[in-house]
């Protein structure tokens, strides 16, 4: 039950630079943007990704920075720079634009049909996606220890990447249905190694969207003795069991 909002309104920039860099690897790119975050800069968006479908070789960034024009002219070099020693290749500003103008079809497509993150889609591939925190010392070895585990189980890595900072790791994750029932549980099952493996590696398992029921299973290794706290509190604030029952296992 909600009884209470607070909407805060941002003025809008004085200024807005967007950019959109090509690395030829994500390795590459992912080095570009520790070094971002190691200055002290502030992006506005950071959208970082390696997907097949947009561009067949090396990983895309896209850029951008807002505020006062001082400001985001002084950022804005020092992250080129920065993206130019990484061998970053500067796309047309066309690029740029449209992944602005266009950043929130996804969620418009998602809400129009929220059965597709596991389910099958129209092309016959099922699909799933993770979202962790790890450190960021990390997030490369555990990028690389995935990429096996995934090759190993037949399911296919469609896209890496990261949104807002450094730690905030994505993937998304398909394989095509057969017709027996294997693929998709060979998927859910690869998730869930990938998310073990998160929570050994020092991360966290999900940043997004929350524990809900799909990943309660996983809440004893990522919380240890605190869940045992978590399931008192929730016993003393909600005796019946009436809010949420079943997740989050709690």
């Amino acid at each position: 039950m909600i009884t209470e909002a607070t909407v805060r309104i941002f003025p809008q920039p004085e200024k807005r630079a967007l950019h959109a860099i090509l690395f030829r690897s994500f390795e590459h790119g992912y080095g570009a943007i520790q070094r971002l975050f190691a200055r002290g800069l502030k992006p506005a968006t950071v959208d970082f990704g390696d997907d097949d479908d947009k561009f067949q070789a090396g990983a895309v960034l896209y850029l951008a920075f807002e505020g006062s024009r001082e400001m985001v002219e002084a950022e804005e070099k020092i992250a080129l720079s920065i993206c130019d020693q990484d061998g970053g290749r500067r796309l047309p500003q066309e690029q740029a634009e449209e992944f602005w103008r266009d950043r929130h079809l996804i969620a418009r497509r998602f809400m129009q049909n929220r059965r597709q993150r596991r389910e099958r889609g129209r092309d016959g591939v099922y699909r799933d996606w993770i979202h962790v925190a790890l450190p960021g010392s990390k997030v490369l070895p555990f990028r690389k220890a995935a990429i096996e585990i995934i090759g190993k189980r037949g399911v296919h890595l469609q896209e890496s990447g990261l949104w807002i900072q450094p730690e905030l790791f994505s993937m998304r994750l398909g394989i095509e249905d057969d017709g027996s029932g294997k693929p998709q549980l060979a998927l859910a099952e690869t998730v869930d190694e990938l998310l073990h493996l998160v929570q050994k590696m020092d991360g966290s398992m999900e940043y997004t969207h929350g524990v809900g029921v799909k990943l309660a299973s996983h809440m004893q290794e990522e919380h240890g003795y605190g869940l045992q706290v978590m399931r008192q509190i929730k016993q003393v604030l909600d005796p019946n069991n009436i809010m949420n029952p079943g997740k989050m296992g709690l």
